[in-house]
């Protein structure tokens, strides 16, 4: 998800306070001083670029642009050598992990099938259209066919951690989920 790497960053920032002594000093300056400072790094003839060096190199290049990133968008500042949030990096970090709580489930559920058929409902808003979509696609996952965009039907039991997930997600008012048994007649299932 957009912004995943950015929370961890800033989640991490926020629990320690991170001693960058030697990192830190490769970029601390403008971001022309930081170039400068990293092209002057050389190796030697006496410590060849190993594989490992190389991929350590890589990563540390990443590490510092991403440092870099954070200070340029006023996410962090660096004070002592360490590296500490901002009033800018918390509320980025309370805005990120409030939209992390709204990730929906990954929608692999396991479902057997039924010898009843299965009638499942919804009406949700279209200001929850991100979950309705979720939802067409999980529907059709577990073995439903499509009525309508918002009636499916099947011969499909219903995963528990299914509906769970509807109750966490708050839409299981929303939806109605009807059995049609032997006798034909219809049986609340939700």
């Amino acid at each position: 998800m957009r912004g995943d790497k950015l929370l961890k960053a800033l989640e991490i920032i926020e629990k320690t306070s991170i001693n960058l002594v030697n990192f830190v000093a490769a970029f601390s300056g403008s971001k022309f001083e930081s170039a400068k400072k990293l092209s002057n790094f050389r190796m030697t003839d006496s410590a060849p670029v190993t594989a490992e060096i190389g991929a350590y190199l890589k990563e540390r290049r990443k590490a510092q642009y991403y440092i870099s990133f954070l200070k340029r968008e006023g996410f962090v500042a660096v004070k002592d050598e360490k590296v500490g949030l901002t009033q800018r990096g918390y509320l980025k970090l309370k805005f990120l992990k409030s939209n992390s709580a709204d990730k929906l489930p990954v929608g692999n559920y396991s479902a057997t099938k039924s010898s009843n058929i299965v009638l499942f409902a919804f009406d949700i808003p279209e200001k929850r259209r991100k979950i309705r979509d979720w939802l067409r696609v999980v529907l059709k996952r577990i073995g439903f066919n499509m009525i309508q965009q918002s009636v499916w039907i099947g011969k499909v039991n219903i995963p528990e951690d299914f509906l769970n997930d509807l109750r966490q997600l708050q839409i299981l008012e929303n939806v109605e989920i009807l059995a049609v048994t032997k006798s034909g007649s219809l049986n609340r299932l939700s």
